[in-house]
């Protein structure tokens, strides 16, 4: 599972460190904006509990159905769906008590 988690955020830095590609979308200051929310959002995933991690790691930027999760993790669809609600939550929770630099 962390191994999945892991590798999801490795993906997602590398796909931030492309710079060239931020900047060519918009101007420095909105690629900065977007640049330090993605740090934030990492940020905040790493504070998630393992199998909240894994759930959104895997369902939001892997794009794993609810029901290949459910399989995976021998456990039913409402579960999967229940760690997810709880995961965003927790990660609104997360964000908002971090205020953004300006």
């Amino acid at each position: 599972m962390s191994n999945v988690c892991s590798e999801a955020r490795g993906r997602r830095r590398a796909e931030i460190s492309d710079s060239d590609g931020i900047l060519e979308r918009g101007s420095q200051d909105g690629a900065f904006a977007d640049l330090e929310l993605r740090d934030r959002l990492d940020k905040a995933i790493a504070q998630l509990p393992d199998q909240y991690r894994f759930v959104i790691a895997a369902h939001y930027l892997d794009g794993v159905q609810y029901e290949a999760l459910a399989e995976a993790l021998d456990i039913p669809v409402g579960t999967v769906k229940t760690h997810l609600h709880r995961a965003k939550r927790r990660l609104r929770e997360l964000l908002n008590d971090v205020p953004a630099r300006r």
